[in-house]
């Protein structure tokens, strides 16, 4: 089915309309706010819901607005007024349904897909628009593939700079798993230095009593009247003496090498500490890289649910589908395909998207050049298809139907257009 005829009256910027537009292309040209757009939203508020509805459908200062379009088996009448809208739908032989929107539905795909608005979208955009034409809904799942992403990026960079300051730490080969005890070290010193204070004590002793020994052998030089007695006391003197060198022949204990072993102990325990230091800092960044890396496994979970939704999701053409963020078409970028192929493909893509009205829909059609618009009107021969192209057109550059002030003007367009 086609638009065999549209009728529009008091619609938006439309004063009052008639046109029969043939197959293939159908231009609808004129001069910037005569009411082109008009045309094309009153053949979507005709078969749209509640959703295709303009805010202000009635004409400034009339007070109602109609739309008829025949599509041969079936005619529709939308009214508008201040109390709202009513719909009409009736066979060709004049019978109303009783549920009219719900045959509308039925009949039209996607009227709102413009192939040429859509050929101008990022490639973000097309993969977007393509996955709701289709009714593959993954905001929740790119919702939470953002929000671990950006965990994951911020796991990494900890991980990187954790990773960093470890390795920068000093590590010790030379040094052992656990610290040196000081303790003991520090007790053998302790009784080292009381052994030698006593060494020392004996030595004074001994130096006193050999004092004493030789004051008294001049004594007895001298005083040979108290030699009895100071026989005596030498003896008990010599006796001291013997017992006294015996005493003091213990060495002396060396304080160097204890010292030696704490100092050397201080050193291996600041090692070892290093090292556990170190050993933490590893730890921690190992830690903070396997986070990353489940987070890195729960994208790739995201990403193959959403490949499995994609690639059971039914596409309008066959070839078509979506990667990632891009549209491709037998496993090529739409962006890397040629003009003319880019058309005939989002046209074809229109088409599927309405199998039942052949009837495509292209807004702002002045962005096509003379190549792009002969390769629309000859996909549309092709195909069986009417395309309804909205173009600014002044002058003798207007063609097809042109609308003028709400109206179409010119008979010999309109004859045009009808044949």
């Amino acid at each position: 089915m086609r638009i065999i005829e549209l009728k529009a009256e008091n619609f938006k910027r439309l004063l009052a309309v008639e046109i029969k537009p043939g197959e293939g292309l159908v231009q609808i040209t004129g001069r910037n706010g005569q009411g082109k757009s008009s045309i094309l939203d009153a053949v979507f508020a005709a078969f749209g819901g509640a959703s295709a509805l303009p805010g202000k459908p009635v004409r400034k200062g009339a007070e109602k607005a109609e739309i008829f379009v025949d599509v041969g088996d079936i005619r529709v009448t939308r009214r508008f007024t201040e109390k709202g809208t009513t719909l009409f739908v009736e066979n060709k032989e004049g019978l109303r349904y009783t549920s009219p929107q719900a045959i509308l539905d039925e009949l039209v795909g996607k009227l709102t897909f413009d192939p040429i608005d859509f050929l101008r979208m990022k490639d973000r955009e097309q993969a977007a628009t393509l996955r709701d034409l289709v009714g593959l809904n993954t905001a929740a799942l790119d919702a939470e593939r953002q929000t671990i992403y950006v965990q994951r990026t911020e796991a990494n960079k900890k991980a990187k700079s954790a990773a960093t300051l470890a390795e920068a730490m000093p590590h010790h080969a030379d040094a052992p798993a656990e610290m040196v005890s000081t303790a003991e070290l520090a007790k053998q010193f302790k009784s080292a230095r009381q052994h030698n204070a006593t060494v020392d004590q004996e030595r004074n002793g001994l130096k006193l009593a050999k004092s004493r020994q030789a004051s008294i052998d001049r004594e007895i030089a001298q005083l040979k009247e108290e030699m009895a007695r100071a026989v005596a006391e030498k003896a008990a003197i010599d006796a001291e003496v013997v017992d006294a060198e015996q005493r003091a022949k213990s060495d002396y204990v060396d304080l160097s090498a204890i010292e030696s072993a704490m100092e050397q102990a201080e050193v291996t325990n600041r090692k070892v500490a290093a090292n556990a230091k170190r050993a933490e800092a590893i730890a921690a960044a190992k830690k903070i890289a396997d986070e990353a890396a489940k987070l890195g496994k729960s994208i790739d979970a995201i990403d193959a649910n959403k490949a499995a939704m994609l690639a059971d999701a039914k596409m309008p053409i066959e070839g078509l589908a979506v990667d990632g963020d891009v549209v491709t078409f037998n496993g090529i970028p739409l962006s890397q395909a040629s003009s003319a192929e880019k058309i005939r493909i989002s046209l074809a893509i229109s088409a599927a998207l309405n199998p039942k009205l052949r009837v495509v829909m292209i807004r702002d059609g002045s962005l096509l050049d003379d190549e792009s618009l002969a390769e629309v009107a000859a996909w549309a021969e092709a195909n069986g298809m009417q395309v309804l192209c909205e173009r600014v057109a002044n002058g003798d550059e207007a063609v097809g139907i042109v609308i003028e002030d709400g109206q179409v003007v010119g008979a010999n367009q309109l004859l045009a257009a009808a044949n």
